[in-house]
This record gives structure tokens, C-alpha cells and sequence, in this order.
């Protein structure tokens, strides 16, 4: 049987139509993050508008029909119809919960580079999403990349930085750090969240560092030999994601000792839980 929200989801997911271009966005589902690549792009509409000053707002269908936009009203009416028929009488409206803590007004579809991660599972998968990733999805163009609840997100300010970022979080030295701190499910560890910021203490990238940029060059290898085939893995995600590892064997290899003999000496840390969801990587952001 399924729970409230999954079956709120699948009926909010199942709304088909024609809606405006300018509604249209990409996203990645956690199924499909790969180590250092994404297999595939998923296409979603929301009822999100990006201004020209580049700020993001949330609509309605009202607001969707006021400018002549017929698709779009039709196509966020029926979602709307689903939500008001689920929804307690002081719940949000749909915006606002797809809005929930600004989660999505504070994004920046349009960002060059974007390394994102799985929130949950046994081990960690992170990946870069370049802005040429956010142009288009198939056939569609789209207004930009969206991040999905499901993963977690830090926008860097440079390809390198990027994949310095991307090949640390897919060390095995990362991955064997956060499993003290993940709570233990039927399966094993489970929950990835912010720990590998709170286990580790990863130092901000310096492209003068020989060692950093070494481990971004590595990274750069490993996504480039998979880019080459990631998009005909079709397997469920847990062997997509341990052949993509087989296949980059060599690449991660070398940086498991980088990464290793960049953190080693570094203590690891263990903060108070912070129970509130948090999307951005500020335990990596520069402190004022």
C-alpha cells in the first residue's frame, strides 16, 4: 500500500499536456547519479519562472492564464486540483510546498558548474552537471537544472574546483569515513546527507595546490572515460553504479591515494546533528 505522499507524488507526476517551454526544467533522479557522470536527465514542469534579472518565482495557474499561457494553466490547474483534494485545510498550496524553505527560489538553474550527491544509500555517488547539461533534454529546451530533494548540492565556482570536489567524495577514503556516523538499516548503513563534510575535513580547493589539482585532473579522466558509455547503463542503480566503479578502477585507484594523503593527517570531525534539511554544502563554503 502505499504511503500519503508517495501516492500524492504519483498522481501529481502522472499530469500529462502540453505546457510552455519556459516551464520546463531538468533534474537529476537519484537513481541515475552515477559516480562522476549522470546517466540521464529527467524533464520536469514547474510552476517556476526565472526572471530576467535571473531570480527564480514561484507561480500559480492563475498567474500561469493572466499571461496568456493556456498550456501551462491547464496543466498546473490539474495539479492544482490534485492538491487541494489531499491537502489539510492549513496545509501550503502547492507552490508553497514545492517551495518548501525556499528550497527551490534559491537554486540557480543556470549555474556553470554543479557537483551534486545522493542523500541516501550505503555509499556515496557525486557528480558534476555542467551548464551545457541545462540547455536542453532530448528535443526540448529547457530553462535550467533544478536539484532534486533526493540529492544534495554545492555550486563551485570553477570546472577544476568541480572536480577536485567530485573526486574526493568518491574516494574510497570518504566513503569509509561517513560509516561510523550512518545509522544502520535492514540493508547496512543507510543515509548519507552532510557527512561527508562532518567526517571529513576537506580543504577549500587551491588551484596553486599540486596535490588539489591533481585530484581534480584525475576526476577529469574518470568522468570523461564514462561519459563515453554512461548513457547505455540501464541496470538498476546499485550495479550501474558498481560498473561504472569497474570501469574507472585505474582512475580511482590513483585518487584513493591523493585523497588519502590529502586528508590522513586531518582530524576527523564530529559535530552536533543538525536535524533541519540542508541542501547546500556550506561546510565547504569559505568562512567570512
Amino acid at each position: 500500500m502505499l504511503s500519503p505522499l508517495t501516492d500524492l507524488t504519483a498522481q501529481l507526476t502522472s499530469v500529462e499536456g502540453q505546457v510552455e517551454s519556459k516551464y520546463l526544467f531538468g533534474t537529476v533522479l537519484a537513481r541515475d547519479l552515477m559516480p562522476f557522470v549522470v546517466r540521464k536527465f529527467s524533464l520536469v514542469a514547474l510552476p517556476l519562472l526565472v526572471t530576467s534579472k535571473g531570480d527564480l518565482v514561484m507561480i500559480d495557474a492563475a498567474e500561469a492564464l493572466s499571461q496568456g499561457e493556456k498550456h501551462a494553466y491547464d496543466w498546473f490547474s490539474q495539479t492544482e486540483g490534485i492538491w487541494e483534494k489531499k491537502r489539510k485545510a492549513d496545509a501550503y498550496t502547492l507552490s508553497g510546498w514545492l517551495n518548501y524553505h525556499n528550497k527551490i527560489t534559491e537554486q540557480n538553474p543556470g549555474a556553470k558548474f554543479i557537483v551534486i550527491y545522493n542523500q541516501s544509500g550505503t555509499n556515496i555517488s557525486a557528480s558534476l552537471v555542467t551548464k551545457d547539461e541545462s540547455k536542453r533534454i532530448g528535443e526540448f529546451p529547457i530553462s535550467g537544472y533544478v536539484i532534486d530533494s533526493k540529492t544534495y548540492y554545492h555550486y563551485a565556482k570553477t570546472e577544476d574546483e568541480a572536480h577536485y570536489l567530485v573526486g574526493i567524495l568518491n574516494s574510497t577514503f570518504v566513503n569509509e569515513a561517513i560509516k561510523p556516523l550512518q545509522p544502520e538499516g535492514l540493508m547496512g548503513a543507510r543515509d548519507i546527507h552532510r557527512r561527508p563534510f562532518e567526517a571529513c575535513d576537506i580543504p577549500l580547493f587551491d588551484s596553486k595546490n599540486n596535490l588539489h589539482s591533481r585530484i581534480a585532473e584525475t576526476a577529469r579522466e574518470a568522468r570523461a572515460e564514462l561519459l563515453k558509455i554512461v548513457r547505455k547503463m540501464e541496470t538498476p542503480v546499485g550495479r550501474a553504479r558498481g560498473d561504472a566503479r569497474h570501469i574507472v578502477a585505474n582512475q580511482l585507484h590513483k585518487l584513493d591515494k591523493l585523497v588519502t594523503k590529502l586528508l590522513k593527517n586531518k582530524s576527523l570531525k564530529y559535530p552536533d546533528h543538525k536535524s533541519e534539511p540542508m541542501q547546500l554544502m556550506e561546510l565547504f563554503e569559505e568562512k567570512s
